[in-house]
């Protein structure tokens, strides 16, 4: 162990006279290079003692018993755990996955409120000790038809300023722990929203002032940053990406000390930034999550390849950053299939691509946040801060890539297990190429799935199934039926009526899955889905799941309602997940009611 002074010369850190014998139990982390979320304290020891940091400096370990633990921090440096700044959360399990990548604490934006209380009152009574803590706004401030309101989940919207206080006390009765408002009507995303008009963006901010909340303001545009500001918004919850970075806009967030939470993730994968697939596939990342939901996130980068231009965000981060503007790491996940904890990684890089150093990226993680949104027991290595920590090998205040070589995660000074869950990924991970080397079912040689001769069944797997977007609460409908008269003069065909509800996310049509146990199967032998389709003029859908949540997406267009199409999609070209194939799904998407006809279903 290097002494004090030994430790002061080398990074310049804090020397402390020696001291007597430590006696435990205490949790000891040697020789350590240390961040304290703000700054480099350089190389020395730190103590933890019933979930809190008690000392920084020389530690005697000489005489030391059994019950004092001792991390050897040589080469390694410790962090505060990392802050998420911005993210959607729907379950327990995204908590774990994001402690185990040393996200300690997550600002949630959105989510279902039953579900947030339920997860707080685990958290109160100390039941969730491998997750990282959730603080969270709860619904959002949208407008009737606004953001927010296109997931087919009905919320509670805001049509007027007489409506704000009453909406916001009813979010802080139900316990959030700050009010998110959306302004935005869609326009820097080609789209089209209801917008929430100024004056009651200035009174919902008014109202979480009243209730000594802050008020985080959604934006997209450059005009709406401008008009929350000047509202009175604490900060903002994106970068906006329609335009670089203004001198007003910069003195708005100089004189409100407004901070800006940047998701320069979300953005760069939007747009498919080959920089967002380079991290995403660091094996050191990948050895943390499962392979199914990391081929998610890599399918939609393939699916968004080339489909829109990145935006203006990298470069008004790195405005903000040389204004001395307070930036907020934050990933903004599940959006574009980013996985929760994984994405902080590519967040801290991206950060750094736009021009922040690595330490005032580690800042945009760890302090920033904590201080900006009130947490002042973490985001910080102090004596009597809470030890969420973060020890990785290597110098990220150099090279910000060494956040990924994560060596332990503390919450509370209780440990993590790595250990286990690299096991049970690595398991995941054999067991995904066993799928893909698996031989095809039985019963698919000749490619044929079915001929709708005599009724629904299929050659393998199960007989085709309506599916609407009920099991996701959505309320569309959809009814099955043989009838007569096929393709090329065939004795009949598989009638899908139905109707699609208004939304973003409905969905209505039939489903074949390719095995008896809905289990996935290996179709990477075929190169081509063929059908026979005929009915509604218009777009309609074909998705395709596989191992991941994320379907491969294709489309088909019927001119005449009465005239049969032979529709063909490659599935190498869109790079279906055939060799883990769990079912296909044709249908519509569209709105509104429809009639579709299949015959001669292949895959082959």
């Amino acid at each position: 162990m290097l002494g004090p002074l030994g430790a002061a010369c080398e990074r310049g850190g804090p020397s402390n006279p020696p001291s007597d014998p430590i006696i435990g139990p205490a949790l000891v982390f040697d020789d350590v290079h240390v961040f304290d979320g703000a700054d480099d304290l350089g190389t020395t020891d730190v103590v933890v003692r019933d979930g809190v940091i008690t000392s920084i400096g020389h530690v005697e370990l000489a005489g030391a018993g059994p019950e004092v633990e001792v991390i050897d921090g040589r080469g390694k440096t410790l962090l505060p755990g990392l802050i998420d700044g911005h993210v959607h959360v729907s379950s327990i399990s995204q908590l774990d996955q994001a402690a185990a990548f040393g996200v300690t604490t997550v600002l949630d934006m959105f989510m279902d409120e039953i579900t947030m209380r339920a997860i707080v009152r685990q958290q109160a009574k100390g039941k969730l000790p491998d997750a990282a803590e959730l603080r969270s706004s709860g619904t959002l401030a949208t407008a009737p038809g606004g953001h927010g309101t296109e997931y087919g989940v009905e919320i509670p919207t805001v049509a007027s300023p007489d409506e704000a206080a009453a909406w916001v006390a009813e979010r802080v009765e139900r316990g959030v722990n700050y009010i998110k408002i959306v302004d935005d009507d869609g326009h820097a995303a080609a789209v089209e929203f209801g917008n929430l008009d100024l004056a009651t963006i200035e009174a919902l901010i008014a109202g979480a002032h009243a209730h000594e909340r802050l008020a985080v303001v959604h934006v997209s545009d450059l005009a709406a940053a401008k008009r929350s500001l000047r509202a009175g918004a604490d900060g903002l919850a994106h970068v906006w990406f329609d335009a670089p970075a203004d001198d007003e806009v910069l003195a708005l967030l100089a004189e409100r000390h407004a901070f800006v939470i940047a998701t320069a993730v979300v953005m760069q994968t939007a747009c498919a930034d080959p920089r967002v697939r380079e991290v995403a596939a660091d094996a050191r990342l990948a050895a943390l999550i499962d392979p199914r939901e990391l081929g998610g996130l890599l399918e939609m980068l393939d699916a968004n390849a080339g489909a829109r231009p990145c935006t203006h965000a990298l470069t008004t981060i790195g405005q903000l950053d040389a204004a001395g503007i307070d930036l907020i790491a934050g990933t903004d996940i599940p959006n574009f299939g980013l996985p929760i904890g994984l994405a902080m990684h590519v967040e801290l890089s991206l950060l750094v691509d736009a021009g922040l150093s690595p330490i005032a990226a580690l800042r945009a993680a760890t302090r920033t946040p904590a201080d900006r949104f009130r947490m002042l027991d973490r985001g910080r290595i102090e004596p009597g801060a809470r030890a969420d920590l973060i020890l990785v090998e290597g110098d990220p205040l150099r090279d910000i890539a060494a956040t990924r070589e994560l060596v332990g995660v503390w919450k509370a000074g209780a440990a993590i297990d790595l250990a286990t869950r690299r096991q049970e990924i690595a398991k995941a991970i054999a067991a995904a190429e066993a799928r893909r080397s698996a031989p095809p079912p039985p019963g698919s040689e000749s490619g044929l799935v079915s001929d709708f001769e005599v009724d629904l069944s299929t050659a393998y797997g199960l007989a085709w199934e309506p599916a609407t977007d009920e099991v996701a609460g959505g309320t569309s409908s959809v009814e099955l039926s043989r009838v007569a008269g096929g393709m090329l003069g065939s004795e009949g065909a598989l009638l899908i009526r139905g109707e699609v509800a208004a939304g973003t996310r409905a969905w209505a049509g039939a489903n074949f899955f390719p095995s008896v146990e809905r289990a996935t199967v290996n179709l990477s032998s075929k190169r081509w889905l063929r059908f026979g389709a005929r009915g509604t003029p218009g777009t309609h859908a074909v998705l395709l799941f596989g191992s991941s949540p994320m379907p491969t997406m294709a489309s088909f267009e019927l001119a005449d309602a009465r005239e049969w199409t032979l529709v063909e999609i490659d599935l190498e070209a869109i790079r279906a997940p055939s060799s883990e194939l769990t079912f296909v799904f044709i249908g519509a998407t569209t709105p509104g009611p429809f009639e579709l006809r299949i015959d001669d279903v292949r895959i082959e």
